[in-house]
């Protein structure tokens, strides 16, 4: 039977670690194998590392916990980031048609091109991670999805680089180094997500992505079935937990009354309805208006919206979305959330969903919100290898010899040389061995030792010289007497 192909993808974000691993035999499906979300103890600030400890052990823990259910050992892994220090530019260049008589464009036009904007360098400071082309134009004028087999003199087109500071990327293989994972590749969130949470349609009609996280907002849009812009926004879900924690709710609870008491929208939330709260330093709870609780959440959220909706605009895409907004991310799970995003930019507004890449029979195994991102990072680290995941061989606990019956042959008991031992009489009672005439018999001197295995003589320790048996007072009187007679004991007398 064919060995199954893993694959492993962590996506970093400013809270949360989430890590996936998928699998799948040869050319088959992708499976998802399982996922976890680890929480980062500080160091990233609107999904920049600052500190590669911190990020590493968060990694590690989900690493850890991944290699026990599954029984494996993850050696490599692709990573998924965002943040202000990731943005997308555009450069246009050309090349002249080779076939001078006929200007038919070739395949080897095409590569001409692709190639030169492959030598297209970027700031020392950063390092070009993907090349997107946009469209291709002939001779200046006419736009086409695919110019091979078309006429013309010049072929012109537009690509879109992602970029990203190198002292990010270079941190993050720290991080993984941290956690004992070399990293295979690096991939920008808001690139990755579209494969996974986009229909067909939608891709090829116009649509944005909003993915709201802990730290940052990313904004990816595509069109034509193209990636056409991608930008990050540093607000994110923690800008409402910080409003929460001024309105006297512990750090350590806002995330749980985020989730039980919280909405998108204060006007649908009863007038009358209120929430029980113990502010810091009470001893009491409180009931406050749950509205009060929800016009904090819907006024951080209209902010997001509107960073959101404004770099939509600035990349001019605004009216060439029909198919409005997908959001994604942890905080999509508030009440009402689509409605808010509706509101604000008057576009259709869906919840994300896997759409696509991992089989139907494994969706259910990761968390559409928390773990999107990392899913999106495995599915594109797949077109790049597997990753090297040892399966280990299943721990087997050796059973128990069961226990054979030992049949216990009755042996003659033999007391020590001055002892009374009790046996049953006929009667049932209890008592000393005695004679025909009632009276307790004395001890044999000398008796049959027990009968011992072999390993119980060699690890029996040596015995003490055997004693002379006490003998009883008639015989020791006439041993007196003897030895006065010959002599052998001069002060005895009798």
């Amino acid at each position: 039977m064919e060995k199954k192909s893993y694959f492993v993808g962590v996506d970093i974000g400013t809270s949360n670690v989430a890590m996936v691993v998928g699998s799948r035999i040869g050319d088959g499906p992708i499976n998802i194998e399982d996922g976890v979300t680890r929480p980062i103890n500080g160091g990233v600030v609107a999904g920049r590392i600052d500190n590669v400890q911190s990020v590493g052990a968060a990694i590690r823990a989900a690493k850890e916990e991944l290699e026990r259910e599954l029984n494996i050992r993850i050696n490599e892994a692709y990573a998924g980031l965002s943040g202000e220090f990731v943005h997308c530019a555009y450069y246009t260049d050309h090349v002249f048609v080779r076939d001078n008589v006929s200007n038919c464009i070739t395949k080897e036009d095409v590569a001409s091109l692709h190639e030169r904007m492959n030598n297209v360098i970027a700031d020392p400071s950063e390092e070009i991670l993907e090349r997107i082309p946009q469209n291709y134009v002939i001779d200046s004028s006419k736009e086409i999805a695919d110019p091979i087999g078309s006429f013309g003199r010049n072929l012109s087109s537009t690509f879109m680089f992602i970029l990203c500071q190198k002292n990010q990327l270079m941190r993050v293989k720290m991080a993984f180094h941290n956690a004992g994972l070399s990293l295979l590749g690096t991939y920008v969130n808001p690139a990755v997500l579209p494969s996974l949470v986009l229909t067909d349609e939608e891709k090829d009609e116009g649509v944005a992505i909003v993915d709201i996280g802990g730290g940052t907002t990313d904004v990816s849009i595509v069109r034509g079935g193209k990636l056409r812009y991608i930008a990050s926004v540093p607000i994110g879900a923690q800008s409402i937990n910080a409003d929460m924690h001024t309105f006297g709710i512990s750090d350590r609870n806002t995330e749980y009354f985020k989730r039980k008491y919280g909405s998108a929208v204060a006007d649908m939330v009863p007038a009358d309805a209120t929430i029980p709260i113990q502010k810091a330093g009470q001893q009491s709870k409180k009931d406050f208006p749950q509205r009060n609780l929800v016009a904090i959440i819907e006024a951080r959220l209209k902010d997001i919206a509107e960073f959101a909706w404004a770099e939509i605009k600035h990349a001019k895409m605004s009216t060439k979305i029909p198919c409005g907004l997908v959001l994604t991310g942890g905080s999509t799970v508030l009440e009402n959330i689509d409605e808010l995003f509706r509101r604000e930019t008057g576009v259709p507004v869906r919840l994300s969903t896997v759409e696509s890449g991992i089989s139907d029979e494994t969706k259910e195994k990761v968390s559409t919100y928390l773990q999107s991102a990392a899913v999106a990072v495995m599915l594109n680290g797949v077109k790049r290898g597997k990753c090297d995941v040892i399966e280990l061989s299943p721990k087997v606990v050796a059973p128990q010899q069961p226990t054979s019956p030992t049949t216990i042959t009755p042996q003659p008991i033999s007391p020590k040389v001055g002892q009374n031992v009790a046996v049953e009489n006929g009667d049932g009672t209890t008592g000393t061995p005695s004679d025909d005439n009632g009276d307790t018999t004395t001890p044999p001197t000398t008796s049959q030792p027990p009968q011992t295995s072999e390993s119980e003589q060699k690890s029996e320790p040596k015995k003490e010289p055997k004693k002379e048996p006490k003998r009883g007072g008639f015989i020791k009187n006439i041993s007196k007497l003897l030895d006065a007679v010959l002599g052998n004991d001069k002060d005895d007398v009798l």
